[in-house]
Parts: C-alpha cells; sequence; structure tokens
C-alpha cells in the first residue's frame, strides 16, 4: 500500500526521505505544498512511522518556508537512539533549514539554519546510520557550481 494514499496532498520526486533508525524505527517523510505546485511559502511535512508491524501517522515536523520540488535530505548516525537530522532548501534558496527529531526532544524541534551568499540548487545527505552524517548542496558560483557541505554529526552526540 502507498503510505500517503489517503491524503491530498502534493508532493515531488525529491521531496521525500525514508530513514531506518532500527528494525521497529522507520521514518519516511514528505514535503508537501499548498497550491498548484509552483507557489513558493510555508510548506508542511508528513511522516509516517513504521513500528515493525505497520505504518501510522507520526507528529510533524515544523513547518518551513520552502520552494516546491527543491529537495529534502534526513541524515542518522550510527548511534541510532541520537535521532535523526532533517535538512530542506530554505524558501528563496540561500540557506538550509534543519531540524532534529529524537525520543529525547518527544519529537522534531528547529535547528538553526545555515546561510548561504549563493543559490542552493540541488540538496542530499550522507543517509541513515553513517559514521559521519552530513549534508552536501551545489550552489551556483557565477557560470559554474561548487559543491559544499555540513558536518552534523556535533547534532547528534
Amino acid at each position: 500500500d502507498e503510505i500517503w494514499s489517503s491524503t491530498n496532498q502534493q508532493s515531488w520526486y525529491p521531496d521525500w526521505a525514508l530513514c531506518r533508525l532500527a528494525d521497529t524505527e522507520v521514518h519516511a517523510i514528505r514535503h508537501v505544498y499548498p497550491g498548484t505546485g509552483t507557489s513558493t511559502g510555508t510548506s508542511a511535512f508528513q511522516e509516517q512511522r513504521y513500528n515493525g508491524t505497520a505504518w501510522a501517522t507520526e507528529a510533524l515536523p515544523v513547518p518551513a518556508a520552502s520552494d516546491f520540488a527543491t529537495g529534502m535530505a534526513v541524515v542518522s548516525a550510527l548511534d541510532s537512539s541520537k535521532g535523526m537530522v532533517l535538512a530542506t532548501i530554505a524558501a528563496g534558496g540561500k540557506a538550509i533549514d534543519l531540524q532534529q527529531w529524537s525520543t529525547t526532544l518527544n519529537g522534531w524541534t528547529a535547528l538553526p539554519s545555515i546561510p548561504r551568499t549563493n543559490a542552493i540548487t540541488a540538496l542530499t545527505g550522507t543517509g541513515c546510520g553513517s559514521p559521519r552524517p552530513a549534508f552536501f548542496w551545489t550552489e551556483q558560483a557565477g557560470s559554474t557550481y561548487a559543491v559544499m557541505s555540513a558536518d552534523v554529526s556535533g547534532l547528534l552526540k
């Protein structure tokens, strides 16, 4: 079954992520948008959590101002008890917004953004269960692009 089949929300291919913290702790998250899909504005998230038996709706990440179809990524450390960090490209494309999920935080908490001078064009991460969790993105640098990164392992201690 499609886990979001009962919702009537719009999302796009790069706007979802999956993170397995344990066999009984799997999170599927997607960024959904208001309007026609060409709008910029506050976007919401939908999250489903697998407990080893079934999928269920989870407490949602904090809504984020983001452009449509700009992507998202989730990373976690080797110690899955430390939770995970979600990254999205902020509206206007000049910052990366971060949120952290953990059981000790009792859900999602917004973290300070990573401000950038140049426009961000793509976003990815090292994935879940990484020995050194980090996000990578491309920025427009004149007529070329530069690959940038942020190590977020310090957030998952």
